[in-house]
């Protein structure tokens, strides 16, 4: 049930930080990059995540930190990257 709550989070987090992330200065070039590296460290670490949540809660630890770690990264860029974007259509960023 975990995996299903977060993936409701993640999925369009990822799809917003796919097409704004990109309109970031300095990270424009690497952000669909980054951002698939991100999903692929997101969906790796939630597979550790579930045989380690059955083992053991403190087996559970390592997993579900390094998950919630890649879902800040992709939530700082889909926040950042509407944030700049929107900067960008009103006029206060060249």
């Amino acid at each position: 049930m975990n995996c299903l709550e977060w993936c409701v989070y993640t999925v369009p987090l990822l799809w917003i930080c796919n097409l704004y992330a990109p309109s970031l200065p300095y990270v424009g070039p690497y952000a669909r990059p980054a951002t698939g590296i991100l999903a692929f460290a997101y969906a790796y670490f939630n597979k550790q995540y579930v045989p380690a949540y059955m083992e053991s809660a403190k087996g559970r630890l390592s997993p579900f930190k390094a998950r919630t770690n890649a879902f800040k990264l992709i939530a700082l860029g889909a926040i950042a990257g509407v944030a700049f974007s929107s900067a960008k259509a009103f006029g206060f960023v060249a």
